[in-house]
């Protein structure tokens, strides 16, 4: 009884240290022996547009994989601005100018029960300045996932390298290719959220129109698949359920939830997730709607489990745990971005 006693302390001991106030973890976005030869541009402008421009996301440190935050030096403007010239410190320069716009970037790893996954998101535009006007160049939306006992280390790198990605692609382009781009202010980059949406119909209308939405397509463009349809409500989980409608108007096939993105009855929009079908609220011209997603398991479960009930118990313990978060469509993409959590 005594070793497992001694056990018991040391963990408690482990926990309480790695309660202590979190440490962050500082990081660089250039990457490590990445060369370009050849760069069109000079000089860098940087505009930050992240809905948070503070929080990076987290990575795991420790034995009980503390979450600690991900923070630069310095800004992200100077940071990036910084990292893209050093890649082009020794290539043939032209003398133009380009401006990045960093709408996300954001990193963050899972704890599973073998293994540690990582994700890394990241969006971001570029444009070439013409006097007071910036021409689209291009832009990337990338969402990578790692794996690996470790992924902290393989995370950063991979991170690192579609910056470096992003700045070659700057660097290499054919001007040649803006004749019918678009040009904007400085003004619409820095609000390029805004300045997109006024070309996006769902957002410039109080309601969509009562219909079925099977893809994030069909709901930005304003444009169901179907306009008839039932709906009802379970006793249990007061969550609403879709069913078509037959011929002689009675109550059809329920729709499967994975065949539908959202749905209008023409007082409520819902959005259809993997976890349930939410309410959706349109505020300050974005769509918002609170519900459950996975996030990592509560590490000292894990290793709870694991020292009283052997691998098999901290397997069970490590499976991610559902909370409810609160999310923001994005309007380019139709992804649900998490905003906050709002419980378990």
């Amino acid at each position: 009884m005594k070793p497992i006693i001694f056990c018991l302390l040391i963990l408690i001991f482990w926990l309480c240290q790695d309660t202590v106030a979190q440490k962050s973890e500082y990081i660089h976005i250039e990457p490590a022996n990445f060369k370009i030869a050849h760069s069109i541009f000079s000089e860098v402008e940087v505009t930050d547009t992240r809905f948070d421009t503070v929080y990076m996301g987290f990575v795991q440190k420790g034995a009980f994989n503390r979450k600690a935050p991900i923070k630069l030096t310095q800004s992200m403007t100077d940071e990036v601005r910084e990292s893209a010239l050093k890649l082009v410190a020794n290539a043939g320069k032209g003398d133009e100018t380009i401006l990045i716009n960093i709408p996300n970037y954001f990193l963050s790893e899972l704890t599973g029960a073998m293994s540690e996954s990582g994700t890394f998101i990241f969006k971001a535009g570029c444009y070439l300045k013409r006097g007071y006007s910036y021409q689209f160049m291009f832009a990337v939306d990338t969402t990578i996932m790692e794996h690996a006992l470790d992924v902290t280390k393989k995370l950063l790198r991979t991170a690192n390298e579609q910056f470096g990605l992003f700045i070659q692609k700057a660097a290499l382009f054919d001007k040649d290719k803006l004749d019918d781009k678009p040009g904007y202010s400085f003004y619409e980059i820095q609000h390029i959220d805004e300045t997109e949406k006024r070309f996006i119909p769902v957002y410039n209308v109080e309601l969509p129109q009562k219909g079925l939405y099977a893809s994030f397509e069909n709901f930005k463009n304003n444009t169901p698949i179907e306009t008839k349809f039932i709906k009802e409500f379970n006793k249990k989980t007061k969550e609403p359920s879709f069913f078509r409608v037959k011929g002689d108007g009675n109550k059809g096939n329920e729709i499967p939830r994975n065949a539908l993105y959202a749905v209008c009855d023409g007082d409520q929009l819902y959005i259809s997730t993997e976890y349930g079908i939410y309410p959706v609220t349109k505020r300050d011209n974005d769509f918002y709607f609170t519900g459950k997603a996975k996030e990592t398991a509560n590490t000292a479960a894990v290793a709870m489990a694991s020292l009283m009930f052997g691998i098999l118990g901290g397997m069970l313990a490590s499976i991610p745990e559902k909370a409810t978060f609160e999310f923001k469509i994005d309007h380019v993409s139709g992804k649900f971005l998490p905003v906050k959590k709002v419980s378990n």
